[in-house]
């Protein structure tokens, strides 16, 4: 057992642990000194580093979270217009794809006619609006049109009638939808009418000045003025024109479309196309009407400056 000291002995003042001969267990110093570790400086600052990053983290993890938002509306925005936009185009390409397809040629003619209003009933081609029981399909108005033949000579009389140098490019765009036009649906004029154009160009090129003086004037205008018309209706987006387009009236003379008026001759003098819808540029083929004495084309949608033509071409707008 061990010693201790007696009752008697009396601790003196200078005394210190050592003179008991006290066993002090080695885990004192050791939590001393982990007590030590733990309230250092050093450690309070690590500390503090510590929820500093922690509180730079949740920070940042904020601030990307704020920014998701924003951005995820944003994409879906854009697809959502990117998905109009499409479905969009798509409906006006099949709409112009139903607008240019050639008609089928029937193998029967039939009886039924259209008057203007687009009942049942008589056509009138003439300018003065006299009725008749002409034929209303193309096989009956024109049963000798090749197309190919046809084309060939519309493109020559249009070529030959137009002033500058630069050949017209009929393979695209609107120039290509008013040529197809005039072949496959155009009731009014036919074939042996726009050869008689093409023999009367070919014989005043090769005939002396005389020759052709003497010899029987064909003009040219009336294919000239309803190419020119049918570009222009193309050219601005015809299909989307309020009130009644152009393009149903391939039984009518351009004189009877709706907004164009024609002097004694034929030959149009003042077009209104006034609050019509018409979209995009004026083509330069509007310049072929060089009869028209006044144009209004206020309150539609068309883009860029007032062309040249208006100017160069159209010297008798104001007369």
């Amino acid at each position: 057992m061990p010693s201790f000291p007696s009752a008697t002995t009396q601790p003196s003042p200078s005394s210190s642990l050592q003179d008991y001969d006290l066993d002090v267990p080695a885990s004192v110093s050791v939590l001393q000194a982990d007590v030590d570790v733990v309230f250092t400086p050093n450690n309070n600052n690590n500390i503090n580093k510590d929820k500093e990053q922690h509180f730079a983290e949740e920070t940042n993890e904020n601030n990307t979270r704020n920014w998701d938002r924003p951005l995820f509306i944003t994409l879906y925005v854009m697809l959502f217009l990117a998905t109009s936009g499409l479905a969009f185009s798509i409906t006006r390409y099949v709409q112009a794809r139903k607008s240019n397809r050639p008609p089928t040629m029937p193998s029967q003619a039939t009886t039924t006619t259209i008057t203007d209003d687009g009942t049942t009933g008589p056509i009138s081609n003439s300018l003065d609006g006299s009725s008749n029981t002409s034929p209303t399909t193309l096989a009956e108005v024109d049963p000798d049109r090749d197309p190919v033949v046809y084309r060939s000579d519309i493109e020559y009389i249009l070529s030959a009638e137009t002033e500058d140098n630069n050949p017209i490019n009929f393979l695209e765009g609107a120039q290509k939808k008013a040529i197809d036009w005039l072949v496959y649906k155009d009731l009014v004029l036919n074939s042996s009418e726009v050869h008689e154009m093409v023999e009367f160009i070919e014989n005043e090129n090769e005939n002396t000045e005389v020759e052709a003086a003497a010899a029987p004037v064909v003009p040219t205008f009336p294919l000239v003025q309803r190419y020119a018309m049918m570009v222009l209706f193309f050219g601005t987006n015809g299909e989307l024109w309020s009130e009644k387009p152009w393009s149903d009236m391939a039984n009518l003379h351009e004189c009877k479309f709706l907004g164009v008026d024609c002097d004694l001759e034929g030959q149009a003098d003042n077009l209104n196309l006034a609050f019509r819808k018409l979209r995009g540029r004026l083509p330069d083929e509007v310049g072929m009407l060089t009869k028209l004495t006044s144009v209004n084309f206020l309150g539609n949608s068309l883009e860029g400056s007032i062309p040249s033509f208006i100017y160069n071409k159209l010297t008798n707008l104001g007369t």
